[in-house]
Protein backbone atom coordinates (compact mmCIF):
# COMPACT_ATOMS: atom_id res chain seq x y z
CA UNK A 1 0.00 0.00 0.00
CA UNK A 2 1.42 3.44 -0.84
CA UNK A 3 -0.06 6.30 0.43
CA UNK A 4 0.30 10.16 -0.51
CA UNK A 5 3.18 11.59 1.75
CA UNK A 6 1.19 14.94 2.64
CA UNK A 7 -1.06 12.50 4.70
CA UNK A 8 2.19 11.77 6.62
CA UNK A 9 4.33 14.70 7.02
CA UNK A 10 4.53 16.73 9.49
CA UNK A 11 4.79 20.06 7.80
CA UNK A 12 1.61 19.42 5.57
CA UNK A 13 4.25 19.89 2.65
CA UNK A 14 2.70 19.46 -1.08
CA UNK A 15 3.22 16.62 -3.14
CA UNK A 16 2.84 18.69 -6.05
CA UNK A 17 5.02 19.71 -8.75
CA UNK A 18 6.49 18.58 -12.43
CA UNK A 19 7.35 15.20 -12.74
CA UNK A 20 10.11 16.17 -15.47
CA UNK A 21 13.48 18.13 -14.22
CA UNK A 22 12.32 21.53 -13.77
CA UNK A 23 11.15 22.52 -10.05
CA UNK A 24 11.58 21.54 -6.72
CA UNK A 25 12.70 17.56 -5.49
CA UNK A 26 9.64 16.25 -3.85
CA UNK A 27 8.18 13.16 -2.67
CA UNK A 28 5.74 11.78 -3.86
CA UNK A 29 4.75 8.66 -2.12
CA UNK A 30 5.96 6.17 0.48
CA UNK A 31 5.47 2.66 1.55
CA UNK A 32 4.41 2.32 4.05
CA UNK A 33 2.19 4.99 4.91
CA UNK A 34 1.85 7.24 7.43
CA UNK A 35 1.21 4.55 10.51
CA UNK A 36 2.00 1.78 8.26
CA UNK A 37 3.74 -1.99 9.07
CA UNK A 38 6.37 -3.80 7.96
CA UNK A 39 7.62 -6.92 8.12
CA UNK A 40 11.85 -7.32 9.08
CA UNK A 41 12.35 -8.44 5.46
CA UNK A 42 10.64 -5.27 4.01
CA UNK A 43 12.33 -2.66 2.59
CA UNK A 44 10.81 0.88 3.12
CA UNK A 45 10.56 2.58 -0.60
CA UNK A 46 9.78 6.10 -1.04
CA UNK A 47 9.14 8.10 -4.70
CA UNK A 48 10.43 11.13 -5.78
CA UNK A 49 9.37 13.44 -8.74
CA UNK A 50 13.36 13.47 -9.63
CA UNK A 51 16.13 10.83 -10.33
CA UNK A 52 17.71 10.42 -6.37
CA UNK A 53 21.21 11.36 -6.24
CA UNK A 54 22.26 7.74 -4.41
CA UNK A 55 25.40 9.26 -2.59
CA UNK A 56 23.13 12.14 -0.94
CA UNK A 57 21.11 8.73 0.88
CA UNK A 58 23.01 7.75 4.42
CA UNK A 59 21.97 7.58 7.84
CA UNK A 60 22.57 11.53 8.04
CA UNK A 61 20.26 12.24 5.55
CA UNK A 62 17.52 9.92 6.41
CA UNK A 63 17.42 9.41 9.79
CA UNK A 64 15.37 7.07 12.17
CA UNK A 65 14.64 7.02 15.86
CA UNK A 66 13.42 3.93 17.29
CA UNK A 67 10.25 3.64 20.13
CA UNK A 68 9.37 0.91 21.90
CA UNK A 69 5.48 -0.57 22.12
CA UNK A 70 4.75 2.29 25.26
CA UNK A 71 6.36 5.23 22.88
CA UNK A 72 9.79 5.51 24.87
CA UNK A 73 12.88 6.57 22.86
CA UNK A 74 14.88 3.59 22.34
CA UNK A 75 19.15 3.66 21.66
CA UNK A 76 19.05 1.01 19.12
CA UNK A 77 20.87 1.89 15.32
CA UNK A 78 18.82 0.88 12.48
CA UNK A 79 21.02 -0.76 9.82
CA UNK A 80 20.90 -1.70 6.15
CA UNK A 81 22.02 -0.58 2.51
CA UNK A 82 19.84 2.32 0.32
CA UNK A 83 18.74 1.29 -3.54
CA UNK A 84 17.61 2.66 -6.08
CA UNK A 85 14.94 1.31 -7.52
CA UNK A 86 12.20 1.89 -10.06
CA UNK A 87 8.90 3.96 -9.76
CA UNK A 88 5.21 2.18 -10.86
CA UNK A 89 5.38 3.50 -14.21
CA UNK A 90 8.98 4.60 -15.12
CA UNK A 91 10.81 2.79 -17.55
CA UNK A 92 14.69 3.42 -15.84
CA UNK A 93 15.46 3.12 -12.44
CA UNK A 94 16.42 6.35 -10.29
CA UNK A 95 13.41 8.04 -8.63
CA UNK A 96 12.41 5.50 -5.76
CA UNK A 97 15.15 5.43 -3.11
CA UNK A 98 14.46 1.92 -1.42
CA UNK A 99 16.35 1.32 2.32
CA UNK A 100 16.80 -2.14 2.45
CA UNK A 101 17.69 -3.81 6.11
CA UNK A 102 20.08 -5.90 7.62
CA UNK A 103 18.25 -9.54 7.81
CA UNK A 104 18.28 -10.48 11.85
CA UNK A 105 20.89 -13.62 12.14
CA UNK A 106 19.80 -14.72 15.23
CA UNK A 107 17.00 -17.07 17.20
CA UNK A 108 15.00 -14.33 18.74
CA UNK A 109 15.19 -11.46 15.73
CA UNK A 110 17.21 -8.65 17.42
CA UNK A 111 20.05 -8.17 15.29
CA UNK A 112 18.37 -6.94 12.34
CA UNK A 113 18.17 -4.16 10.28
CA UNK A 114 14.68 -3.63 12.21
CA UNK A 115 13.35 -5.25 15.31
CA UNK A 116 10.25 -6.63 15.87
CA UNK A 117 7.51 -4.47 17.83
CA UNK A 118 8.72 -1.20 17.49
CA UNK A 119 7.80 2.03 16.23
CA UNK A 120 10.40 4.04 13.64
CA UNK A 121 9.93 7.52 13.11
CA UNK A 122 11.66 7.96 9.27
CA UNK A 123 12.88 12.00 8.95
CA UNK A 124 13.92 13.00 5.21
CA UNK A 125 16.44 15.69 5.71
CA UNK A 126 15.47 18.76 3.12
CA UNK A 127 16.16 22.24 2.41
CA UNK A 128 19.50 24.11 1.56
CA UNK A 129 22.06 23.01 3.78
CA UNK A 130 25.21 24.01 4.04
CA UNK A 131 26.82 21.08 5.17
CA UNK A 132 25.55 18.58 2.67
CA UNK A 133 23.02 17.01 4.98
CA UNK A 134 20.04 16.76 2.48
CA UNK A 135 19.08 14.49 0.18
CA UNK A 136 19.34 15.28 -3.29
CA UNK A 137 18.69 14.57 -6.67
CA UNK A 138 20.90 13.52 -9.26
CA UNK A 139 20.88 17.84 -10.56
CA UNK A 140 22.00 18.31 -6.71
CA UNK A 141 18.79 20.24 -5.67
CA UNK A 142 17.87 19.51 -2.02
CA UNK A 143 14.70 18.08 -1.31
CA UNK A 144 12.30 20.73 -0.69
CA UNK A 145 11.00 20.04 2.80
CA UNK A 146 11.86 17.39 5.35
CA UNK A 147 9.46 14.70 5.57
CA UNK A 148 8.57 12.40 8.67
CA UNK A 149 6.74 9.03 8.50
CA UNK A 150 5.96 6.35 10.84
CA UNK A 151 5.57 3.17 10.86
CA UNK A 152 5.31 -0.42 13.38
CA UNK A 153 7.24 -3.68 12.84
CA UNK A 154 5.14 -6.85 12.97
CA UNK A 155 4.92 -8.07 16.52
CA UNK A 156 6.02 -12.12 17.12
CA UNK A 157 8.64 -14.57 17.94
CA UNK A 158 8.16 -17.06 15.14
CA UNK A 159 9.50 -16.23 11.02
CA UNK A 160 6.00 -16.86 10.18
CA UNK A 161 5.12 -13.88 12.18
CA UNK A 162 7.99 -11.33 11.38
CA UNK A 163 8.77 -11.95 7.87
CA UNK A 164 7.14 -11.48 4.47
CA UNK A 165 6.68 -15.32 3.15
CA UNK A 166 6.60 -14.25 -0.61
CA UNK A 167 8.66 -17.65 -1.55
CA UNK A 168 7.93 -21.78 -0.36
CA UNK A 169 10.27 -21.94 2.70
CA UNK A 170 10.42 -18.76 3.67
CA UNK A 171 12.65 -15.58 3.55
CA UNK A 172 16.37 -16.79 2.79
Amino acid sequence: VVAAVAACSGGGSSTTGSLGTAGAFLVLQTDPSANGRLYLNDPIQIDFNHPVNLDSANLNTVSFQVFDQLGNVLSEQVAGDFALARSPGDATTGRRLQFVPRFPTNNTFDNGGFRPGRSYLVQLVGGERLNGTALRDTGGKALAQPISVQFSTAEGTAPSQLFRNSAAGGPA
